[in-house]
Order: C-alpha cells, then structure tokens, then sequence
C-alpha cells in the first residue's frame, strides 16, 4: 500500500507541474485503511492544497470522521458498491455487510455533504424477480445523487465462473462489455438482463438522465 505522504507528493506534482485540480481515486476500496486517509486529508488540509476529488469504497469502510475530514480536505463525491438489495444476494456473493450498513453508509455521508454515487449489479447467481425488484426498491430509500446499474460478468478466477454459478452464453471476451449480458442466470437471459438493467437504469436515476432525452 502506498503510504499517504507517497500520494500527496504525486498529487503535489501533477498540480505544479500540469495545473490539475480535480482527482478520482480509482481504488476499488480507497478508505480500507481509514488512518491512511486520514493521513492523506492532513497534509492536504495543512498544506492548503486546493483540489477536489472523489473516490471508491465500501459502505463498511467509512464513519463519520471520516467522511467530515474526506470533505474538508476536498472530497465532493465517494462512489460506494451496494450490488443487491436482498440480504440473501449479498450473502451469497459473499460482500460482507448488511443493508443497515449499507443504509448507514449513505447516511453519513449525506450528512457530511457528499455526493453518493451507487453501483449495482443484475444477474447475480440465484437472481429472481423478487431479488431485482428488492433491489430497485432499495435504491429509492438510499436517496443516491447517481447510480449504475451493470450486468455480472463472471470472469476467470473467480468462484462464480469455478463454480459455473451462472451459464456462460458468450465465451469471446472481447464482447465482455459491463452492460452487455454474456449469461444466463436462473430465470433469465441476455436479452431479459439488458431489459431489466435499462428499467432500474430507467427508473432510479430518472427521466433526467440524457440517455432517456435522445
């Protein structure tokens, strides 16, 4: 792991040398270690570094001091994973937390005056009309700014292509795009997934969204 003086003097660079302000932390997880970002924020706050940035995590990385010194030091947006909105589907992918935390997540950061970004995931193994639409209404409680709705891409290595949890329609990986469905999972196929992740796309983010202004 990079330490937080390591990041700093990167940013510090790229601000002198090419006169960036605005950065995005693409970590899948960056506050896995909250005293790392800790770290990161004071000398951003004590150098008087004038940036914005935003970043990834997970709903089970972040507090409330945290996320109030994340802000102070510049932080305008934190992108989190919530993938299901079924206690069942998270489990089964093996997430590690819970809805409440979930909801807990995009609580505090609200509060601290962030934007939230949330990523979803349609097609999980064991995925039914209930789980999906437990998913869709879970969103609407979490009150996002934005979100992404993707369709699972099994890929090598990982237990659901070992385990074959899913079937695998489309062996060619260059067409393994995140919204173009490359299986079939329990009740449905790629055409019904490209379907259902339009609708949540549809409904949760808005008329809105320009995709829908074409």
């Amino acid at each position: 792991m990079r330490s937080a003086q390591n990041i700093y003097d990167e940013i510090r660079h790229l601000q002198k040398t090419y006169g960036y302000k605005c950065f995005h932390f693409v970590d899948d997880t960056f506050t896995i270690s909250k005293k790392r970002v800790h770290e990161l924020c004071d000398l951003i706050i004590k150098n008087k570094l004038d940036i914005e940035w935003s970043c990834l995590t997970r709903p089970d990385t972040l507090d409330e001091d945290l996320c109030k010194k994340m802000v102070q030091a510049g932080c305008k947006q934190v992108d989190l994973g919530v993938e299901s909105g079924s206690e069942k589907m998270l489990k089964a992918i093996k997430k590690r937390y819970t809805k409440k935390q979930i909801r807990q997540a995009f609580k505090i950061t609200k509060e601290a005056g962030l934007l939230r970004h949330g990523f979803f995931m349609i097609g999980l193994p064991g995925e039914t009309p209930i789980t999906y639409l437990q998913t869709i209404f879970f969103a609407f409680t979490l009150d996002l700014d934005s979100s992404v709705w993707t369709v699972l891409l099994p890929f090598p290595g990982t237990e659901i292509y070992s385990k074959k949890l899913v079937h695998i329609i489309d062996k060619d990986y260059v067409n393994w795009l995140y919204k173009t469905p490359v299986i079939r999972t329990g009740f449905f196929g790629p055409q019904t997934l490209v379907f259902m992740r339009q609708i949540a796309d549809f409904l949760v983010n808005g008329l809105s969204n320009p995709v829908y202004k074409k």
